[in-house]
């Protein structure tokens, strides 16, 4: 067996490092789900208590997370690691004769690629990778950001775009909202959830998103922002109401204000937390369902990717 020792907290969540080397291989597979023709694979939506996301398929004995849906709901990209813990991007895609998939995205497999994500038109495909700029040399120990437009993501490499300076370290997540801002965190530097705006292929001086959503005793991370831009999700671990122990955070809710400024975080309570690692939040282009993975049900105690109704989120907004 192996053993695995979280090592600090970053944006890729818990950073872990190999001790021992596998005596086994992951868990074997239940039951694989087969797609059916309609979005989401076909699967019949989750209601208000989380279900694994086609499971034997997307969801297996390795650990998945943060997936990317494309915003007419045709391509489905996932994070997978291996054996060795290198992570690679898969796609799943409807076509007229149902869902293919999932294989190894053409751009992805050679370097550890992880966390895609739309711009919010799906212009572009964005990814976090380690790889080396100019695909030449060793891969680094930080992800940057690159991307791809998506007219060429079956033919071409993504473009590196960089990360703030200063403000990342490991692996972090980012998402390009509609209002320009990319919104992200890195629990290994900042603790905090932050701003920015590219320009001129620069990414400007972050900003916090204030001390009402932030706990400067925690390490707040991975922000998923609603569509339409009134709520976010994001990965806490340190607050007093989480499920799990020292730093096996939760997902929380921070509502944005009449005044645009962010309101305290509110716990998903056990609905969707546990005593397990809840984190990767992304919610889906249609603004249906809310993504996360979890190792709950994994006897490997590896995440899977689950994913449940946003009612289970939206309902925790305070009418007052």
């Amino acid at each position: 067996m192996m053993r695995l020792e979280r090592r600090y907290i970053s944006s890729f969540v818990l950073t872990v490092t190999l001790i021992a080397t596998f005596g086994t291989a992951f868990a074997e597979q239940g039951p694989t789900f087969v797609p059916s023709s309609g979005g989401y694979l076909g699967q019949a939506p989750p209601e208000l208590i989380p279900e694994v996301f086609a499971p034997g398929l997307v969801s297996t004995g390795a650990p998945e997370f943060h997936p990317a849906i494309s915003p007419d709901g045709k391509r489905i990209y996932f994070s997978r690691m291996d054996a060795s813990f290198t992570a690679s991007i898969l796609v799943l895609e409807q076509t007229e004769d149902g869902w293919n998939g999932p294989t190894t995205a053409p751009f992805s497999g050679r370097f550890n690629d992880a966390a895609p994500f739309f711009s919010p038109a799906g212009s572009d495909l964005y990814i976090m990778s380690m790889r080396p700029r100019g695909g030449k040399g060793e891969p680094g120990r930080d992800a940057n950001l690159w991307k791809l437009s998506a007219d060429e993501i079956d033919s071409a490499q993504p473009t590196y775009v960089g990360s703030p300076t200063g403000h990342t370290q490991g692996w972090w997540t980012a998402r390009l909202h509609s209002d320009g801002f990319f919104y992200f965190g890195c629990g290994a530097l900042a603790k905090d959830l932050l701003r920015t705006r590219l320009t001129d292929g620069a990414f400007e001086a972050p900003e916090s998103l204030g001390p009402v959503i932030n706990d400067p005793a925690a390490v707040d991370a991975e922000p998923a922002l609603a569509p339409d831009g009134s709520f976010i999700v994001f990965y806490s671990a340190g607050r007093p109401d989480q499920m799990g122990e020292g730093l096996l955070g939760d997902l929380y809710v921070s509502f944005r204000r009449p005044d645009d400024s962010w309101g305290p975080a509110v716990t998903l309570g056990p609905e969707v937390n546990s005593t397990s690692e809840e984190n990767w939040p992304v919610i889906s282009p249609d603004g249906k369902y809310l993504f996360f993975s979890s190792a709950r049900d994994n006897p490997n105690g590896f995440p899977d990717i689950f994913w449940v109704d946003i009612e289970a989120v939206t309902r925790l907004r305070n009418p007052d």
